[in-house]
């Protein structure tokens, strides 16, 4: 069930009850429809930035437009005023628009001001054959140059570095190239569903939340959604017990029995006592009482 909170119409003052998550979105100020049309065809006083003149609008034109002018002829004086701005090439003082100007764009006076900044070059060194070579200026903007040549980047990228699984502690190589794409963050497949798996869960299923229930009542520590290199468990137990919750639909495909089995018969052995419960058997009742003998 949605969480609610109390909320004030901003129009008619009612007092209503409003969803939590409406409240973060920035809705849910006002109680009705109504209240909310005839909030925003209210009219307010606005004074003209270029005539000073003061004129009435409606809320909602207020809330769409950053700067509110009384006519379209105001408008179009603001638009074409201009602003002084220094070339960075030749120290020129020249104008643009405010539209350029609110861009933050107009930073040379000419376009071959602007040439000569981006063909300027810079000396670099390659970090395979270790000779100099020239870079234009707007080449090293949009490319992380390195490389003199086609040939020496290949060979570049597909040097292979040391990296560290973000999982398992695993020291492995990998290319650059893979390392540019986003890639290397784990040593394995395994070791990548094991955070895949984890980041899909989103909630405890009922059968889950009954074996739950039943672990506390019985005072038996355990660790929910415990990550293995084979799998996610449901319920992992101190010393070696892996706890699976299979639901009957699902865990009945031929697919997911073979996966289930393999699962299994990698946890045996890794040395893990697995346990694995159907979803009917555990609403009618039965629990995995062999865990109580195996801590007497």
């Amino acid at each position: 069930m949605a969480k609610m909170c109390q909320s004030i119409c901003m129009q008619c003052g009612k007092l209503f009850e409003v969803r939590i998550s409406e409240v973060k979105k920035g809705n849910g100020k006002f109680c009705s429809r109504i209240c909310t049309c005839a909030f925003r065809s209210k009219k307010k006083k606005v004074i003209c930035p270029i005539c000073f003149k003061e004129f009435k609008r409606k809320t909602s034109e207020i809330d769409k437009a950053k700067v509110n002018y009384c006519s379209v002829k105001c408008r179009s004086v603001a638009q074409q005023k201009k602003y002084t701005k220094v070339c960075k090439t030749c120290g020129k003082i020249f104008q643009v628009n405010s539209y350029i100007y609110n861009k933050n764009w107009g930073k040379f006076c000419s376009k071959k001001c602007k040439g000569v900044i981006q063909n300027t070059s810079e000396i670099k060194t390659c970090k395979v054959c270790g000779g100099n070579f020239k870079a234009k200026q707007c080449d090293l903007k949009k490319y992380n140059i390195e490389c003199c040549s086609v040939k020496c980047r290949g060979i570049y990228q597909r040097t292979k570095i040391t990296h560290k699984c973000i999982v398992c502690g695993t020291t492995f190589r990998i290319g650059r190239n893979a390392i540019e794409r986003g890639e290397g963050k784990f040593c394995s497949r395994a070791c990548a569903n094991i955070i895949k798996n984890k980041n899909q869960k989103k909630k405890d299923t009922d059968i889950e939340i009954l074996l739950k229930e039943w672990l506390i009542e019985k005072k038996i520590a355990f660790t929910p959604q415990y990550p293995t290199s084979v799998a996610l468990v449901d319920f992992f137990i101190l010393p070696n017990i892996c706890l699976f919750a299979d639901g009957d639909y699902w865990h009945n495909l031929p697919n997911t029995k073979r996966k289930d089995e393999r699962q299994s018969s990698e946890l045996y052995k890794q040395g893990f006592v697995v346990i694995r419960i159907k979803g009917s058997d555990i609403i009618n009742g039965e629990r995995p009482v062999e865990i109580l003998e195996s801590m007497n």
